[in-house]
């Protein structure tokens, strides 16, 4: 017996990283519009100040 748990067509190994980009850039523009630019977190007891984005110079 064989039983289908998608209704979506196969993709190729060429195409999963494309589609997992894609998925990756949805995910970081979601993020981006939900927190302000500035923003502090802390890791490990110390204070950390950055911005959201991997590109982004760290603040003074």
């Amino acid at each position: 017996m064989y039983v289908s748990y998608s209704n979506l067509d196969p993709i190729s190994q060429e195409m999963l990283p494309d589609a997992m980009d894609g998925v990756i850039v949805a995910v970081e523009r979601s993020i981006v519009s939900e927190i302000p630019t500035r923003f502090g977190f802390m890791l490990d007891g110390h204070m950390r100040r950055s911005n959201i984005l991997r590109s982004s110079p760290a603040m003074k």
